[in-house]
């Protein structure tokens, strides 16, 4: 995916693009997901969402109940919903038929988000922009049949952990779930690992080059890596 040109598929020889020409609503592309269905989503900034199923794009904007069309990130949980994480508008979750929208007024901490992650009770985790993370509790959404209704009154659905609760900065840029079911959180200010009950805090304190984290994934052999602004990758294999 690539600011102004589009995405590019690379088939093991060579590449080929597809842009505004092709079908894509824009050619600023964010992230891009390969569903269960073996649908491609193009999450763009401008533009809303964009399902490619190989043959036809299908857009998705705030005439489709988005709402915003500057996205930012997308994730599929379990239960096969699509969650999509806006610039300052919240997460959306799409059950297929239409868009159930989570903000501020709902405890959400931030309503811009960054990344999503489901842990294995089926909560969603969400990183946000200077808010630290958001739990939406999954077992408070009422289903009755309009595409999940949402709780309401006093009973809130997030939980947010923020500083105050031991992670290293409120501005989180990603999240992932390791094979141990830990969720690591990249931040601002260096990496949390949350246990399920405890933080622990990485930093340059601990020999991290640099404390600002973007990104993060595990490898099958459960190393954890980490990708920094300006200092490249750092493998961290539990101990060192």
């Amino acid at each position: 995916g690539t600011y102004s040109g589009g995405a590019s598929r690379f088939d093991g020889k060579k590449f080929t693009t597809l842009d505004t020409s092709s079908g894509l609503p824009s050619n600023n592309v964010n992230m891009i997901m390969e569903d269960s269905k073996g649908n491609i989503w193009f999450v763009t900034f401008g533009s809303g969402v964009c399902r490619y199923d190989g043959m036809n794009f299908t857009t998705f904007t705030t005439h489709d109940g988005l709402p915003t069309n500057y996205q930012q990130t997308v994730f599929e949980d379990s239960r096969v919903n699509l969650w999509f994480g806006s610039f300052e508008n919240g997460v959306s979750r799409y059950d297929g038929k239409s868009f159930t929208t989570f903000t501020t007024e709902q405890g959400l901490a931030n309503n811009t988000i960054n990344s999503i992650e489901e842990d294995r009770e089926g909560n969603i985790w969400l990183a946000t922009q200077g808010g630290g993370v958001s739990r939406l509790d999954t077992q408070l959404l009422i289903s009755n049949g309009k595409s999940g209704e949402v709780a309401t009154g006093h009973e809130m659905m997030f939980t947010n952990l923020t500083t105050r609760q031991g992670l290293s900065n409120d501005l989180v840029n990603s999240i992932t779930k390791d094979q141990h079911e830990n969720l690591w959180f990249g931040t601002m200010e260096g990496v949390s690992c949350y246990h399920g009950k405890a933080l622990s805090h990485f930093s340059s304190d601990q020999g991290l080059p640099e404390d600002l984290v973007i990104c993060i994934g595990e490898d099958t052999s459960g190393n954890i890596w980490l990708g920094t602004s300006a200092n490249g990758l750092i493998q961290y294999d539990g101990k060192n």
